[in-house]
């Protein structure tokens, strides 16, 4: 896949759906917020007048954002008070590839958990314990009783169907993705002719 985003300003790139969900499940609720008011070089405090945030909020996600190598920053010393100050700098370069690679990752970790589930078919008391499943054959032994108050066991949606639901659903959101950014794509190189 090609990376677009370095043409594409940010606004852009976070009104693709899938974007905003990975900015949101990894950087928290208001970094979709931060990035698009982070159009140009900015100091967090400025960052945070703009968003009408706290400052600290401003940093929790600057540097989250960082660390995935989604911002950068440069720092100086005031000569006087001996403080730093921070100018900060959001890059979305590669951010389409970070978000494939993760979705096609999910995919591998749920396809490696069906291959290890045994358990197909699992219970669990509607008074002690919604948590804690008994697999088939604890179940079965325990005549489909709770051990604790003995009341009947109540089943629990196959595990295995479930895994492979969460990655069909997964699998076809990676390539509603990949056509929404190869639409995006098209539309800017007619938009180069």
């Amino acid at each position: 896949m090609t990376s677009i985003e370095g043409v594409l300003p940010p606004s852009k790139i976070l009104a693709n759906k899938y974007a905003q969900e990975y900015f949101t499940l990894n950087f928290g609720e208001d970094s979709v917020k931060i990035v698009k008011a982070a159009n140009s070089e900015m100091t967090d405090e400025a960052l945070a007048t703009k968003c009408k945030m706290k400052v600290s909020e401003i940093r929790s996600v600057l540097n989250k954002l960082h660390n995935a190598r989604l911002a950068t920053y440069v720092r100086s010393k005031d000569k006087d008070t001996g403080w730093y100050s921070y100018v900060w700098r959001v890059q979305l370069n590669g951010l389409y590839n970070t978000i494939e690679q993760s979705m096609k990752e999910e995919v591998k970790m749920l396809e490696r958990q069906l291959e290890t589930s045994t358990t197909v078919f699992s219970f669990y008391c509607p008074k002690c314990s919604r948590e804690n499943k008994i697999d088939f054959d604890m179940a079965s032994d325990l005549k489909f009783r709770c051990p604790s108050c003995r009341k009947q066991l109540k089943e629990v949606k196959a595990n295995q169907q479930t895994l492979m639901e969460m990655i069909h659903s997964l699998r076809r959101k990676n390539s509603d993705f990949r056509k929404t950014i190869k639409e995006m794509q098209m539309k800017l190189q007619q938009k180069k002719k």
